[in-house]
């Protein structure tokens, strides 16, 4: 029998596939559990998603810095670190006896996270030779999909028959053997820039930025225009400004801001948080139509949302593959135009058309995102020096981050208002005002994120320049 031999670099992509897979799931699987967490701890809403929140402010503000010290102690040790303490975070989850401890648990979930989830991609990258990169990124971000898909399903799944501590206890199983397989194949490296030092003024600088304006965009709606929400933007915008400043002083910066001076990576950069803001409508509004439009039942939701995951999971890798093979620029330019071409045909649904236009327009949106997000990491990753490619992939992290976050303010934003503006000069009963009033909100919110899709578009399409000088390059 002829023996098959298996490239050691595919086996270092299972084990970052599962070490995705595991992280997504974390970030997705917490969510259906919230409404149990709140009748079982008696608080509200309001305040139990402060588990989601602190655990998505911690993440994004230590993206770029554990990409930077995995830059410089190595990817190996940082990504097996990472997971070990995952694994301990969700031991402290699991039997937090009160609130505020779940959240402090969660916070160092979110710093053992960081860890893989600024190293994966790099180390893709690292191992793979460039004519194969993207179908081996692209099968990276079939994981996020089917850890978007698997969280939630897995988390109604042990909240029904374990309670909610479970959705943080099967971290522990799934994280050591996450951790086995990552001691064992991945390749070990010290590290190419062991004798600079780090840099702790801008890491403190670039945390409280990014916690002040995630803060600012995702407690709008609560806070409204009041002075809690302009400190929140004061402060982001001044620690920003003075993180800039900071980085281009210090002889070893945190985040080398030479990167943006790279045509490739700055645009990439750019066309991946616009298509992020795009579809963060979609994510947060389509279950609301299905449901109080449609009428199908909360049980029913995570099985109608499913196409957009799946043709995701199918189209990255093959548009991966492609991207090895054509610029990359062609593919993502075209999956964008897709996405705003689906996002305008879902905003102009009519609820009498039924269920399968919007699951057709979901399909069309999987597709589209799925054409866009191989050879778009594939370009941000191919552009940047070997040395810097865990702070580029944090970046790449954080940039999707507050794509959603941002992206999801300005949805709610504007449904409401669009809601709001149709209430007040509506005539009809109230049932069919009511009706009429979030199929306004819907078009505004949707019309606007087909808008964000085709900028993003745009800003692709002005890579084509960039394409053939970076190739030469690397």
């Amino acid at each position: 029998m002829k023996q098959v031999r298996i490239h050691r670099h595919w086996l270092v992509l299972a084990s970052v596939s599962m070490g995705t897979v595991l992280m997504v799931t974390n970030g997705t699987i917490v969510g259906v559990a919230l409404p149990t967490m709140a009748y079982e701890m008696q608080t509200d809403l309001a305040v139990i998603q402060w588990v989601v929140l602190a655990y998505l402010l911690a993440l994004s503000a230590l993206l770029p810095i554990t990409g930077r010290l995995s830059d410089m102690f190595g990817r190996k040790l940082m990504y097996c670190t990472g997971l070990i303490i995952v694994v301990i975070g969700a031991i402290a989850c699991a039997v937090a006896p009160n609130l505020g401890w779940l959240i402090a648990a969660r916070v160092l979930m979110a710093l053992g996270a960081a860890m893989p989830m600024s190293n994966g991609q790099a180390i893709v990258t690292s191992v793979f030779p460039a004519k194969e990169r993207g179908m081996a990124l692209g099968i990276t971000g079939s994981m996020v999909a089917i850890g978007t898909m698997a969280g939630p399903v897995i988390g109604g799944f042990l909240i029904q028959w374990a309670g909610w501590p479970a959705v943080f206890l099967v971290n522990i199983p799934l994280g050591f053997v996450a951790f086995a397989a990552a001691a064992w194949l991945l390749p070990k490296d010290n590290g190419g820039c062991r004798q600079e030092s780090f840099d702790f003024a801008g890491a403190g600088l670039f945390i409280a930025a990014t916690v002040a304006l995630l803060l600012a965009v995702a407690m709008a709606p609560v806070w409204g225009t009041g002075p809690a929400t302009w400190l929140a933007a004061i402060t982001a915008l001044g620690a920003m400004l003075l993180f800039v400043a900071r980085e281009r002083r210090t002889q070893y910066p945190l985040i080398d801001l030479d990167l943006f001076r790279i045509r490739l990576f700055s645009l990439s950069i750019g066309a991946a948080f616009l298509s992020f803001v795009a579809m963060s409508a979609t994510a947060i509004l389509t279950p609301f139509y299905l449901q109080d439009i449609l009428g199908f039942p909360p049980s029913s939701l995570g099985l109608l949302l499913l196409p957009y995951p799946v043709v995701l999971c199918i189209v990255a890798p093959v548009s991966g593959y492609f991207s090895d093979k054509i610029p990359g620029v062609f593919l993502t330019t075209t999956g964008l135009l897709i996405n705003g071409a689906g996002l305008i045909w879902l905003a102009s649904i009519d609820p009498s058309q039924g269920l399968w236009v919007i699951l057709t327009c979901m399909s069309i949106l999987g597709f589209g995102m799925g054409l866009f997000l191989s050879p778009n990491n594939s370009a941000v990753m191919g552009s940047v020096p070997e040395q810097r490619l865990s702070v580029a992939n944090g970046m790449n992290s954080l940039i999707r981050n507050l794509g959603m976050v941002i992206g999801t303010a300005v949805a709610v934003g504007v449904f409401t208002a669009a809601r709001n503006d149709y209430l007040i000069s509506a005539t009809a009963a109230p049932v069919l005002a009511q009706t009429g009033a979030f199929l306004a909100g819907w078009q505004a919110a949707l019309n606007l994120s087909a808008a964000a899709a085709l900028t993003a578009a745009v800003v692709s399409l002005l890579r084509l320049k960039a394409v053939i000088p970076a190739a030469e390059g690397k």
